[in-house]
């Protein structure tokens, strides 16, 4: 039987050889975790408690650290650190939270952080207002063990969409051109420090009605505009318009109206340009030419009866129980020396067609706002003439039967 053949003093069997390698592979990758992982209280144990969802308003960012009882005795929590990414790229810097509760108990210790979130003056943008969009918000924490080097987590994050409506402005309006009719309209440019403003929407309303919008500002920095109107009483107010961040607009709540504005002295219906109340001793106001009638039926005007051009109405004589007086309007009041007033018109001054024909040429004048007071024809027909004649009739016949009875 022949010896076996020897393989040298270097010869391992290939079985050893590899399981040899194995071995030495795994305390490899052991020895690389144990030195590069951070401790374990640093990368496990935290996360986000707000904000979640949509936030529309002012909220909080909050988030929560949790140490079992070695690592709570042994390491310290340096840090917790936010920030929000808004399109993949980081929207203003890393800020940190505050710490604002411990809960200690039998498994160890919950750690609770937060910091305010002002959409309009926000900290992690130094101040100024957050854009409306979906960001992602993330949170890390840092820690430290004795003399060792801080150690630092992974970000954790949550989505959030910010929808906040623009901030109120306010606004007013004053009278710059009384001839050309021009208002100016003034607000507050909070447009300026938005960074997704839309535009400035002006609107007013006229003699009480229905708002209207007027005008359309795109600029940011725009703190005014003007505006032409008619006779009336204005009121003006702005609203503020910016983008939602998902395609949309969002809209603040107008502004408080301004104080009205009159222009012109034109009086007439409500809603309409040019319709604004009578003021005392106008017509259609108290003390007006247009008043009630006093104790002993004459009308006056503001400051007592006066005739002539531009005078206030003259005393109008009412009759008890008789229909009201027909008022003609008149084209213009006549010039000083027109024989405006020959005619007085006592209330017996009645008689044919000629008296109606000489009223209409007469008519101008008579009266502060241009009108003429008349009675009707037919009134004093009824009143006057016809018991005037009833009574000669009965006077006659009377006298008649006298002369037949004295023969």
């Amino acid at each position: 039987m022949p010896a076996p053949r020897s393989l040298g003093p270097g010869h391992r069997p290939a079985r050893r050889t590899r399981r040899g390698r194995r071995w030495a592979g795994l305390g490899l990758a052991a020895v690389w975790l144990l030195v590069s992982a951070p401790p374990a209280g640093a990368v496990s144990g935290f996360g986000i408690d707000a904000p979640s969802g949509t936030v529309t308003g002012a909220s909080a960012v909050a988030a929560f650290v949790e140490q079992n009882a070695a690592e709570a005795n042994t390491e310290r929590i340096a840090a917790v650190e936010s920030r929000f990414l808004l399109g993949g790229a980081q929207s203003g810097s890393t800020e940190g939270l505050e710490l604002v509760s411990q809960d200690v108990h039998r498994a160890g210790r919950t750690s609770h952080y937060r910091a305010a979130l002002d959409p309009f003056a926000s900290r992690w943008t130094g101040g100024r207002p957050m854009a409306n969009g979906s960001y992602r918000l993330q949170v890390r924490v840092i820690t430290q063990v004795g003399a060792a080097p801080p150690q630092t987590s992974e970000w954790r994050e949550r989505q959030i969409v910010l929808e906040v409506p623009p901030p109120q402005t306010t606004a007013a309006a004053k009278l710059v051109d009384p001839a050309r009719r021009t208002v100016e309209v003034s607000w507050r440019p909070v447009g300026a420090d938005l960074p997704d403003f839309v535009r400035y929407v002006v609107e007013r309303s006229v003699n009480g009605g229905r708002w209207s919008e007027v005008r359309r500002i795109t600029r940011p920095s725009a703190g005014s505009d003007v505006d032409t109107v008619g006779d009336g009483e204005y009121r003006y107010r702005v609203t503020v318009v910016r983008s939602s961040g998902s395609g949309g607009e969002l809209s603040s709540p107008p502004s408080a109206p301004s104080t009205a504005l009159r222009v012109g002295d034109t009086p007439g219906q409500p809603g309409q340009p040019g319709t604004t109340p009578g003021a005392p001793g106008e017509p259609g106001a108290p003390g007006g030419p247009d008043a009630a009638p006093d104790r002993i039926g004459i009308r006056r005007g503001a400051g007592g009866p006066r005739m002539g051009p531009g005078a206030a109405t003259p005393p109008r004589i009412d009759v008890p129980g008789a229909p009201a007086p027909v008022t003609a309007p008149s084209a213009a009041a006549p010039a000083p020396g027109d024989d405006a007033f020959r005619r007085t018109l006592p209330y017996g001054d009645v008689g044919g067609p000629a008296v109606g024909q000489d009223l209409a040429a007469d008519e101008s004048g008579l009266e502060g706002d241009g009108t003429l007071t008349i009675f009707d024809r037919q009134l004093v027909t009824r009143d006057v003439v016809v018991p005037v004649a009833a009574g000669l009739v009965l006077m006659l016949l009377g006298l008649h039967i006298r002369r037949f009875l004295n023969q």
